[in-house]
C-alpha cells in the first residue's frame, strides 16, 4: 500500500523510460521518521510532513509573497547602465546585521569596450536604494560612480559576507564563472576575496571547478552552512551527471541541480546529482537555478523552473532538512510567477535568479531580477527597460499554513520531546461575522489542542475539552486550566489539534 504524504515530496530521478505516475517501474523509498522527534524549544513551521503522524480534512496552503507596490526597487538610471538595464546573476543581496544595512552587488549593460560594470548599491530600509560614489573605477572621465570593477570573462555573480573566516582579507567571498575556454582550461567556477566587499582579489588558481561533469554552467552559491560547518554550493551539473537529451544538437543535457561542499571555498567535492525534472513535471520543464537560506530546521529553496515552450521562468518554493533531499511545498502553484505582458516582471531573467530569502524585521525579503521579455538573446527585444530588480515580502515563519474549513480538521504529531513550560501557536482565523463567541458559527475559527502520551492515550488535564478555544488570528499561548506544562518537558508526547476555519503556521514550546 502506498504511503500518503501530507505534502508532496521530491520524486525519484527521471529514468530513461517514458513512465509517469503510477506506471513507473520502481517506487522511491520514503525517508524514515525517528521514533521520538526532539523539537526542544525551536519553532516548528510546516514546510514538510515530517512532524505529522496523521491528518484529516486539512490541506497545506502556500503563502505567496506580497509584491512591493512601488516595484521595481532598482532601475537603470545611470549612463553605465544603458541598453539592457540592471540585473542580478547570482546570490548577491544580503542584510548586514553588523552595519544594519542591505547590500547588493549587481551587473549592468556593456561598457564601450564590451565589458560589463559590476556595481554596488545599499539600502537602510530595503525599499529605497542608493548608488554610492565609490571612487574606484573611472567611467566617462571620472570616478564618481558606484562601479566596483568591470568584467567580461570571468564574471562574478554571488557574494557572501563570511564571519567565520579568521582572515580579514577574506571577509567577503565571491563566486562566478569563466565562460572559457582559455589556453590552459575549458572554463568553470571562479572565486575572489575581499576585505570590504568593494576591493577584490581573484584566486590565482581559478577556475576552482572546471566545466564538465561537476559543473555545466551557472554555479549558485548557498554560502556557509553551519549544520555541516562547510561552504555549500548547488551547481548545475554538466554532461555525464545531468540527464542527457536523446538526439543531436547543442546543450545536450537537462538543466538540473547538484550538491557540492568545501572546507576552504577553493577545493570543492565532486558534485552529486540532487534534483532533476522527473515524470511529474511538464516535459518542457528544466531546473534553471536554486537559491536558498537556512530558516530554523529548514533549508528554504527557490527553484527557478524554465518552461522551454514559452521560454519563461517561474519560481517554486521548496524545503529540505539536510540541503540535499527536497520537498515541493506546492508543485502546481509558483511562489513567484510572471505577470501580464508589458509589466516589468513578465518574463523573468533566466540567469538572474531570485535571491535567497533574507530574514529581517519579522519579514522574509525576496529580491529578484525582473524581465519583461522571454528567456532568449534576441537583440530586437532588448532595451534599457527590460531588466530591473524587484522585491516581494511575506511574514516571517508563514511560508505555508495547514488549513481547515467548516468541517473539523484533525492533526496528530509523531511522538515529540520538547523543552519549556508554554506552547505557542501562530494562527490565521477566518474573518468572523461578529465578535468571537463560544460556540462559534461553523464558518468561524475554532482551534483546540490536546497533549497525549507517546501511544496516543489522553493525558488528564490536557484533553481537547479542557483547552481554552483559540478564536482569532495571531500568536497564542495554549491554556488548559489547572495544568503545568513544564511537568511534561523532556517527556515523549503527541500533540492533537482540532480546528475549523483557520490556518496553522507554526507551534513552539518555550
Amino acid at each position: 500500500m502506498k504511503r500518503r504524504n501530507f505534502l508532496q515530496s521530491c520524486a525519484a530521478i527521471m529514468t530513461t523510460k517514458s513512465v509517469r505516475g503510477d506506471d513507473r517501474l520502481f517506487t522511491p523509498a520514503s525517508r524514515p521518521v525517528p521514533g521520538i522527534i526532539d523539537v526542544g524549544s525551536a519553532k516548528q513551521t510546516f514546510l514538510d510532513d515530517f512532524l505529522l503522524f496523521e491528518a484529516s480534512k486539512i490541506r497545506p496552503v502556500m503563502t505567496q509573497p506580497e509584491t512591493y507596490s512601488k516595484n521595481p526597487v532598482l532601475v537603470a538610471d545611470r549612463p553605465w547602465e544603458r541598453k539592457q538595464g540592471v540585473r542580478l546573476s547570482g546570490q548577491a543581496v544580503l542584510y548586514d546585521e553588523q552595519e544594519n544595512l542591505f547590500k547588493m552587488w549587481y551587473a549592468t549593460a556593456a561598457d564601450p569596450d564590451g565589458r560589463f560594470p559590476w556595481c554596488y548599491a545599499i539600502s537602510r530600509d530595503g525599499y529605497n536604494w542608493e548608488k554610492p560614489e565609490l571612487g574606484i573605477h573611472e567611467f566617462g572621465g571620472n570616478k564618481k560612480n558606484n562601479i566596483i570593477t568591470v568584467w567580461n570573462d570571468p564574471s562574478y555573480s554571488s557574494v557572501m559576507k563570511d564571519p567565520n573566516d579568521p582572515n580579514p582579507l577574506r571577509r567577503y567571498k565571491a563566486m562566478g564563472e569563466y565562460d572559457g575556454p582559455r589556453a590552459n582550461h575549458t572554463g568553470g567556477a571562479v572565486v575572489a576575496f575581499s576585505p570590504d566587499g568593494l576591493h577584490w582579489t581573484e584566486h590565482p588558481g581559478n577556475p576552482v571547478i572546471r566545466h564538465g561533469r561537476n559543473l555545466g554552467d551557472g554555479p549558485t552559491l548557498m554560502g556557509w552552512d553551519p549544520n555541516i560547518q562547510k561552504y555549500l554550493l548547488w551547481p548545475r551539473p554538466g554532461h555525464g551527471l545531468a540527464p542527457e537529451i536523446y538526439g543531436t544538437g547543442d546543450h545536450r543535457h537537462i538543466r538540473s541541480h547538484a550538491y557540492s561542499t568545501s572546507d576552504d571555498f577553493i577545493h570543492w567535492t565532486p558534485a552529486r546529482l540532487m534534483l532533476t525534472p522527473d515524470e511529474n513535471e511538464r516535459f518542457d520543464h528544466q531546473f534553471l537555478t536554486l537559491t536558498g537560506s537556512l530558516d530554523g530546521p529548514f533549508y528554504v529553496g527557490l527553484n527557478g523552473v524554465l518552461e522551454t515552450l514559452n521560454q519563461s521562468v517561474s519560481i517554486y518554493l521548496m524545503s529540505s532538512r539536510d540541503g540535499f533531499n527536497w520537498t515541493w511545498v506546492d508543485r502546481k502553484v509558483p511562489f513567484l510567477s510572471r505577470t501580464e505582458i508589458g509589466v516589468y516582471d513578465n518574463g523573468r531573467m533566466p540567469h538572474s535568479v531570485p535571491q535567497a530569502p533574507i530574514f529581517h524585521d519579522s519579514k522574509v525579503w525576496v529580491y529578484y531580477a525582473a524581465l519583461n521579455r522571454a528567456h532568449n538573446n534576441n537583440l530586437e527585444e532588448i532595451d534599457q527597460e527590460s531588466m530591473t530588480i524587484a522585491l516581494s515580502t511575506l511574514p516571517q515563519n508563514r511560508w505555508a499554513g495547514l488549513v481547515a474549513g467548516p468541517y473539523r480538521g484533525t492533526l496528530v504529531t509523531h511522538p515529540l520531546r520538547f523543552n519549556g513550560g508554554k506552547l505557542l501557536v501562530d494562527l490565521e482565523s477566518a474573518t468572523p461575522h461578529q465578535a468571537p463567541r463560544i460556540p462559534p458559527r461553523f464558518d468561524e475559527c475554532d482551534v483546540r489542542l490536546a497533549i497525549e502520551d507517546r501511544s496516543g492515550k489522553p493525558l488528564a488535564g490536557y484533553t481537547i475539552d479542557r483547552c481554552q478555544p483559540l478564536l482569532t488570528s495571531g500568536i497564542h499561548e495554549v491554556n488548559w486550566s489547572g495544568t503545568d506544562l513544564q511537568m511534561l518537558s523532556g517527556k515523549p508526547v503527541r500533540i492533537r489539534i482540532e480546528m475549523r476555519n483557520a490556518a496553522l503556521y507554526s507551534l513552539q514550546f518555550v
